[in-house]
């Protein structure tokens, strides 16, 4: 058997492992992740050690080749055995639980200015993505006037989800959680791949509205214990994976470049950091990050709807001296 060292795992990985009892069974395997869905239900996942972390990461080298859909997991003596070829050692590896943004420094029209001004300098060295190009502004209009194509036909949910994102955005304006609710319901689950764009979006929504409202309780509108109820009945609406992650950011669990930045623009603001956390957060995935992104944005206020893209700001901010840790 094959055996391989852990590099950091996740907390909500590590507490799972722990189980006593722990069992679980691959559900799928992609180029750089294998998922696994233990006997509580509960969504771990194995992928390289330079993937971004999370708290239900396990970050290995692994042998693709032993980790088939349907493989049978568990864990004894500090190894979790992934079928009879491989075994991965994780009780040593380094624990990774995310960052709470502690109270917020900058007043939340300042957060808006500087996340703005951060994600125009994101914007001149990367086309935005996803639903980023409905939330940033850009030319969406340049799309209609192309030729037919497999990818621009696959890309017209982007015109239908518009009214959508729009709505999500009133709902924060009006600090009307119903409005967010009759958005959502139709959010999620819209759109392709292992984590459908509505979810991405309406979780970077969520992840920021809560690190938003911990980090000043003033500003808080949100029915938590509503959305509690909402995604506990969500299942059917999408995936199992997609539903876990959507559920960790509704609770302010998200990947680590999204902790990074929503702590950097409610702490010290600096534009160059917040361009630098972003650039790290739209490298996940197709275009799960720029629709994380978007959702982002949407929270902070910061939306164009088609408007010109996001002008920088004539010099970037230093930031203030400012902990954003807990």
């Amino acid at each position: 058997m094959q055996v391989t060292r852990t590099v950091l795992v996740g907390a909500r990985a590590r507490e799972r492992l722990l189980l006593p009892d722990f069992a679980a069974s691959v559900i799928a395997a992609v180029s750089r992740a294998v998922y696994l869905q233990d006997q509580g239900g509960e969504i771990l996942w194995i992928s390289p050690p330079d993937s971004v972390p999370h708290r239900r990461c396990i970050l290995a080298s692994r042998a693709q080749s032993s980790c088939r859909v349907g493989t049978a997991c568990g864990v004894r003596g500090g190894l979790l055995s992934i079928g009879d070829d491989l075994a991965i050692e994780w009780d040593r590896a380094v624990p990774w639980t995310g960052e709470g943004c502690g109270r917020a420094c900058l007043a939340p029209e300042e957060a808006a200015r500087a996340l703005r001004a951060g994600l125009a300098l994101l914007s001149q060295r990367r086309r935005p993505a996803g639903l980023a190009r409905i939330v940033l502004g850009g030319p969406r209009g340049n799309d209609r006037r192309l030729p037919p194509s497999p990818i621009s036909m696959r890309e017209r949910w982007l015109d239908a989800a518009g009214h959508l994102v729009e709505r999500v955005v009133d709902s924060e304006r009006a600090r009307d959680s119903d409005e967010l609710f009759v958005a959502a319901r139709r959010l999620v689950g819209l759109g392709e791949g292992l984590t459908p764009s509505g979810d991405d979006f309406l979780g970077g929504f969520l992840f920021t509205r809560r690190h938003l409202e911990r980090s000043d309780p003033a500003t808080a509108w949100v029915d938590w214990d509503a959305w509690g109820r909402f995604l506990a009945e969500a299942a059917p609406l999408t995936n199992a994976i997609s539903l876990a992650l959507l559920s960790d950011l509704a609770e302010g669990h998200g990947p680590e470049p999204l902790h990074d930045l929503v702590c950097e623009a409610l702490g010290r603001g600096s534009e160059a950091l917040i361009a630098q956390h972003a650039a790290r957060l739209v490298e996940i995935g197709g275009s799960s990050g720029w629709d994380l992104l978007a959702g982002v944005a949407a929270a902070m206020g910061v939306s164009a709807f088609g408007e010109p893209p996001l002008e920088p700001a004539p010099a970037d901010r230093e930031g203030r001296a400012c902990s954003v840790g807990t």
